[in-house]
């Protein structure tokens, strides 16, 4: 009895193991990709293209974004970090699934899908073969986007946070995070400008800069106010333009006038450097992937510059 129990267990796994993954009723798989096997995601239009590519830069693996140059606003060719919405979207194509699949249509249904003339084309790469669709949706119709495989011509209708996020991916998909740390996670900072350094211990918890202390190493009972309220802006800074790997500002290499190094029981943490150019405060991190343009003014150089030098 136990050995045709144990047979009927192994022949209810094996079934189990073979069985088809359980998809929602009129779901189609369009591509079959395994998280290691998709290998880039692009997006084309009549303006542009955008690409989504999984790589390891220093640390875990994290999704990149590469962006064509643009005519307006006037931007060169882009490589930079993706954000949260990128990774999310990127597993959305592993696998690829669709709503449901139309198989191949007519030549009247394709120019009522807005699948006849359509600028908007999605290649995905996986296992070294490129998998390429024509976009389309019908005019005036809001409505989850339709796929033509130019390969066999079936047609699909996936859901509309696949494309979407893609059609604006330099603004939906860029990472603008300056650090990836905690205050809390630091217990010092040392301000550079020029020839003055100041060092200065750290008090907080988490991102609550309501807690934040800093204070003299040799006085940690008299927190510098001064020093706190700049390095409170300094920690919200945002920046509204997010230069690519390897991108020179159009002012020229700009010159670092500030830096602010963050460490714990001596070991880096993170770094800001400040720097101006043409007229705009300019930052770099140890997450950026290059310049970022800031959204404040030149004075928050200027007072670092002062906060470096006091006593």
């Amino acid at each position: 009895m136990q050995g045709g129990l144990a047979a009927a267990g192994l022949l209810a796994a094996l079934v189990t193991w073979q069985r088809e993954t359980v998809r929602s009723p009129g779901e189609a798989l369009v591509i079959d990709a395994t998280r290691n096997e998709l290998e880039r995601v692009r997006y084309e239009d009549d303006k542009g293209w955008a690409e989504l590519e999984r790589r390891r830069e220093g640390g875990e693996p994290s999704v990149w974004l590469r962006l064509s140059a643009r005519a307006e606003p006037k931007t060169p060719q882009r490589e930079v970090r993706g954000n949260d919405a990128a990774e999310k979207l990127y597993e959305r194509f592993t696998p690829l699934r669709a709503i449901r699949s139309l198989g191949v249509l007519d030549p009247a249904k394709l120019k009522e899908l807005g699948l006849d003339t359509s600028k908007k084309r999605l290649e995905i790469t996986a296992r070294g073969a490129k998998h390429r669709f024509v976009i389309g949706a019908p005019v005036g119709v809001s409505t989850d986007p339709y796929l033509r495989d130019e390969r066999d011509g079936r047609v699909y209708v996936v859901a509309r946070a696949a494309t979407a996020d893609l059609d604006s991916a330099a603004v939906r998909l860029m990472d603008r995070k300056l650090h990836v740390f905690k205050l809390g996670e630091v217990d010092s900072m040392t301000i550079k400008a020029g020839a003055k350094q100041r060092e200065l211990r750290v008090q907080a918890r988490g991102d609550d800069l309501s807690s934040v202390k800093l204070t003299p190493p040799n006085a940690p009972e008299k927190p510098d106010e001064m020093a706190k309220n700049w390095h409170d802006k300094l920690w919200r800074l945002f920046p509204m333009d997010v230069l690519g790997k390897g991108e020179v500002p159009i002012t020229g290499a700009p010159q670092p006038v500030v830096r602010v190094n963050y460490a714990e029981r001596g070991k880096s943490v993170g770094w800001i450097e400040l720097a101006i150019g043409g007229t705009d405060p300019l930052a770099r991190t140890e997450h950026t992937p290059g310049w970022v343009k800031l959204h404040t003014t030149a004075e928050i150089v200027n007072e670092g510059e002062k906060i470096a030098g006091a006593e």
